[in-house]
């Protein structure tokens, strides 16, 4: 899952990775994984200094209660944190003060699908609106397609008894489809070409950080990941852009380096 995917790309970069920690979300025990956590922490500080370590969680509505325990280390609160899109804008994280403190001090950022806004986009919004009373999120449109991509590619192929046969033929047919016309009339997210994994070849993210506001914690977009560009769009929330603010909250302190003592010089006698 995710983080296969994400430790199989940090040890493409050569990230080092000091250790993983897992939990039953049915039942979590986060005391242990936060003192474990702490150690790791601590030991890699001392190696690399805090500006080159950062915790990345994957979760869901559990962190706001990881938060609570993790906010009683020092060492926790001093790195930077990373989440995923199980975690972005998550209301249990900025409701609870212990949480929102936690994740504002480490500059807990989360990026989330963005995808690109069209007129069938708007269409498709109103008509869940007006059906279950909510704004539909980036991932009801993605599965809105998703849904639209394979019901023409059916139409496409035309009937087939075999239900493996189906199944290939609509894999080897969804290529062309997603950057079809056709598909791009009722896509909601427009018309996108597919990698050989059978996912969008690219995708834009927003980046999301909790603030304090004055008068809570709130989730503030501070960004954009540009998936043509494999680029970042900084955008600045309180005079300064992110990394402005990694390097305020994170940056190395240099330690001075020791005044020489000096050598004593001979008195002639």
């Amino acid at each position: 899952g995710l983080r296969d995917g994400i430790k199989e790309e940090l040890d493409k970069l050569g990230v080092r990775i000091e250790r993983i920690f897992e939990y039953n979300p049915e039942a979590p025990s986060f005391p242990p994984i936060a003192a474990g956590a702490a150690d790791a922490v601590s030991k890699l500080i001392r190696e690399y200094g805090r500006d080159k370590v950062a915790v990345i969680l994957i979760a869901f509505n559990e962190a706001a209660e990881l938060f609570k325990q993790a906010a009683g280390y020092e060492v926790l609160r001093s790195v930077l944190w990373i989440g995923s899109d199980g975690t972005a804008k998550l209301s249990e994280i900025v409701r609870d003060p212990i949480s929102g403190e936690f994740a504002s001090q480490t500059l807990f950022i989360n990026p989330i699908y963005s995808p690109a806004v069209t007129a069938k986009q708007r269409e498709v919004a109103e008509k869940v609106r007006a059906k279950i009373g909510e704004e539909p999120d980036a991932y009801s449109y993605a599965a809105h397609d998703a849904l639209w991509a394979i019901a023409l590619a059916l139409l496409k192929i035309g009937p087939v008894e075999d239900p493996d046969t189906m199944a290939k033929r609509v894999k080897e047919e969804l290529p062309r489809i997603t950057v079809s016309d056709e598909f791009a009339k009722v896509a909601a997210t427009g018309a996108f070409p597919l990698a050989e994994s059978g996912d969008r070849a690219t995708a834009d993210y927003d980046m999301w950080l909790v603030r304090w506001t004055g008068a809570g914690y709130e989730w503030v977009l501070v960004g954009k990941y540009i998936g043509s560009m494999n680029a970042f769009e900084w955008e600045k929330v309180d005079g300064k852009t992110f990394p402005e603010m990694f390097r305020e909250r994170f940056a190395a302190v240099a330690t001075p380096a020791p005044t020489p003592t000096p050598t004593p010089t001979p008195t002639p006698t």
